[in-house]
């Protein structure tokens, strides 16, 4: 059985969102942030595995990759929204931004930050949440 919070029901609720959020006046993707390794690195590591006293050594030499912006949040996309009629109806699109968090997670610091930013700047930002 899966603790609350777990990846699986994260997965599940960013998949949610991506459909609820989806429709002709917004677009909406996955927003990928975190660490990678280099594969070629980390094979060469696994060839000294034997010798205990290298792994640890080896393991801080891999090339680590991070990508994506820490705290922004999981859903990203823009939305189409019509200017009041004084703008002769013209249409813009404004950043939208859906952070999932599921069981007891909270936002981290990075995360409320570009919250308020996103705010702050008038875009659309919300906290989706599912027990």
């Amino acid at each position: 059985m899966k603790k609350k919070g777990s990846s699986e029901q994260h997965s599940k609720l960013i998949n949610k969102i991506l459909l609820d959020k989806q429709d002709e006046n917004c677009r909406v993707w996955k927003n990928q942030v975190g660490l990678a390794c280099d594969y070629d690195s980390t094979k060469r590591m696994i060839y000294y595995l034997c010798e205990k006293s290298k792994a640890d050594e080896l393991f801080y030499k891999i090339r680590k990759i991070k990508f994506g912006l820490k705290g922004s949040p999981d859903i990203i996309g823009i939305k189409k929204i019509k200017i009041t009629p004084d703008m002769v109806g013209k249409e813009i699109g404004i950043f939208c931004g859906y952070e999932a968090k599921t069981g007891n997670s909270k936002q981290t610091k990075e995360q409320k930050m570009f919250e308020k930013m996103i705010n702050r700047m008038k875009g659309i930002y919300a906290v989706i949440r599912e027990n």
